[in-house]
């Protein structure tokens, strides 16, 4: 594909016609197979050698086979994000031991598979140069034009992102307090004028590493193939790795009514105070009076416990937690910083991991999975990643977490126990190693949060 590639007219029509309800539908028509504690069906012919056998599928004497491909796009979109999450925990595990480059490289394919679950999610396939769509229940066809997965990927969500469906999803996943994006701003537009510009604006930005690095393949290279030192190594502060690990994590603290409060409902305040500048063409700061009134306009009509509503409208004002986390800034910097490109692709990637598992958990629900009948899963995952030993319930999922909440109280222990000059990878690494190896069990994120 050739630099700046737009997606080809016949491709955009196929991606338009998708019907998400067939991939709910697709997932639901595996539950015989998860049954039997696997996601395919034995004998699906994609379940191995997957790019070998569509490239024969797709000869001109030779046709796909429909359902098992579809079966495998609709599974994909949850192992894909899965690995993404995988991938998340090991760039902070290279964070946390110094290695800059290494973060960038596996931080962005945390990023594009977050991109190619989100794209699975809503029925589009990318397989190396070979892509499909989800056409109906149970039915893929191919899209007319090849090209390599990093361009597809990064062409497809940003025209995806474009489609109205894309604002109206971002305003469905995105629950703060428990309530969607689209019940928030119901007194001030709603989904159709305020959430899907922004979100089309975060889409892009989010999976931005995926546009540049695709035109600049030579950006990504430094990272993944280039000597470090030549011209001069990339060194990272030990102290500052650590913050920013933890401020990670932070962003990822669930609640008792959403798998990402925390995140949730910053991009909500963000939200809010964007569709205000637009309206009034002020700052919130500018214009005091008329910005509490119009809080209360978005807080009131959801009948909240009137302390609740009094702690809302204080933190959409800002006279509490007065910052947002430094994850929305660094999502704003340039991938070859060298000072910031670190933060900013690992920022991006859980940002857009984060939409993505939101986009699979509605999946999951509307398919009709439960959380006991996907226990295969998670429970191989958490004891084959260390996460923990012998048998859990899903209940005890609420219990991850904690496990994460614990290892900020040792942070806290060894950076007042500890000189600043002496903090040090070394330090970090021999004197809270449970904090390198927890911190990089992103697995932990996926399985509480794709629990249903």
């Amino acid at each position: 594909m050739p630099k700046a590639w737009k997606v080809p007219k016949a491709d955009c029509a196929l991606i338009r016609a998708i019907n998400r309800a067939s991939v709910e539908t697709t997932l639901g028509k595996l539950d015989p197979f998860v049954s039997q504690s696997r996601w395919l069906a034995k004998g699906n012919r994609y379940a191995i050698n997957t790019i070998s056998r569509l490239a024969l599928d797709t000869k001109p004497t030779s046709s796909i086979h429909a359902t098992h491909l579809a079966q495998y796009i609709s599974a994909s979109s949850i192992l894909h994000c899965t690995d993404g999450w995988s991938y998340l925990g090991r760039a902070i595990n290279c964070l946390l031991a110094g290695d800059p480059h290494r973060v960038v490289h596996l931080a962005y394919y945390a990023e594009l598979r977050a991109a190619l679950s989100l794209l699975a999610s809503e029925g589009v396939g990318v397989f190396k140069n070979l892509h499909f769509v989800v056409n109906a229940a149970n039915s893929a066809k191919p899209l007319p034009t090849k090209g390599p997965t990093h361009d597809a990927s990064w062409a497809y969500l940003k025209y995806w992102g474009t489609l109205k469906r894309s604002g109206d999803l971002f305003s469905e996943i995105v629950t703060p307090g428990g309530h969607s994006l689209t019940t928030w701003l119901s007194a001030i537009g709603g989904a159709e004028k305020v959430v899907r510009p922004r979100a089309r604006e975060w889409f892009r930005q989010w999976s931005m590493d995926l546009g540049s690095f695709s035109d600049d393949k030579d950006a990504r290279n430094d990272s993944s193939y280039r000597p470090d030192g030549i011209p001069r190594s990339w060194y990272l502060s030990a102290t500052d790795a650590l913050d920013l690990a933890a401020e990670l994590w932070e962003a990822c603290e669930p609640s008792s009514t959403t798998q990402f409060d925390r995140i949730d409902r910053y991009i909500l305040r963000l939200a809010v105070e964007s569709t205000f500048r637009g309206t009034y063409g002020k700052d919130p700061s500018g214009d005091i009076e008329r910005f509490i009134a119009y809080t209360n306009a978005i807080v009131e009509p959801l009948s909240l416990d009137p302390a609740v509503a009094s702690e809302w409208k204080q933190f959409l004002r800002r006279e509490v937690a007065r910052d947002d986390p430094k994850i929305f800034s660094y999502a704003a910097k340039d991938a070859l910083d060298r000072t910031m490109g670190h933060a900013a692709v690992l920022a991006r990637a859980m940002l857009l991991l984060r939409v993505a598992t939101g986009s699979c958990l509605k999946l999951i629900r509307s398919s009709g999975m439960s959380g006991d009948k996907l226990e295969f899963w998670w429970s191989e995952l958490g004891i084959n990643r260390g996460l923990w030993d012998g048998a859990k319930t899903r209940i005890d999922l609420l219990d991850l977490w904690d496990d994460i909440s614990s290892l900020f109280e040792d942070i806290r222990v060894y950076r007042n126990s500890t000189p600043q000059s002496q903090q040090t990878f070394a330090t970090i690494g021999t004197r809270i190693p449970q904090v390198v190896s927890g911190l990089g069990g992103c697995e932990r994120v996926a399985i509480w949060s794709l629990t249903p």
